[in-house]
């Protein structure tokens, strides 16, 4: 099952030819700002796990940042 069908959320993303850049997009839609923050952390805890399985690693186009600090140490 796809992510975005078990999470329950739309995911749209696209990517650089060539260089495995991904950009992802979690909408929140019409859902509240406490069901956007519990879907979109279990999101991107998988998208983490994936990427680390793949020997990838996540960061931001314009660098890491303080709220990604976190999840790159776990990680």
């Amino acid at each position: 099952m796809s992510l975005k069908k078990e999470i329950g959320m739309r995911i749209p993303n696209f990517g650089h030819a060539g260089d495995g850049n991904l950009h992802i997009y979690l909408c929140s839609d019409n859902m509240s700002d406490e069901e956007y923050k519990e879907k979109s952390d279990k999101v991107i805890t998988e998208l983490y796990k994936t990427a680390k399985a793949l020997d990838g690693n996540m960061s931001g186009e314009h660098g890491i940042g303080y709220a990604r600090m976190v999840r790159m140490v776990l990680w």
